[in-house]
């Protein structure tokens, strides 16, 4: 899915973390980024490109959105 967007305020499971995406950017070189943060402690986050990202990512259900209601 190399052509896959990365939601905004989406929820993916990333690298045994639960993480939404909270920014969205391009990068000087036209590369579209991205920065997560962990669901669990908000406090850390960390920026990537998107296409890394989206490789690896896999959304979440709903269900499993801490502020699904």
């Amino acid at each position: 899915m190399p052509d896959a967007e990365a939601q905004m305020w989406g929820c993916y499971a990333y690298q045994d973390f639960q993480v939404r995406v909270v920014q969205k950017w391009a990068d000087p070189y036209g590369r579209a980024m991205i920065r997560i943060a962990d669901i669990a402690d908000p406090e850390r986050a960390m920026g990537l490109a998107e296409a890394d990202f989206m490789q690896a990512a896999v959304p979440l259900p709903a269900r499993d959105d801490p502020d699904f209601e």
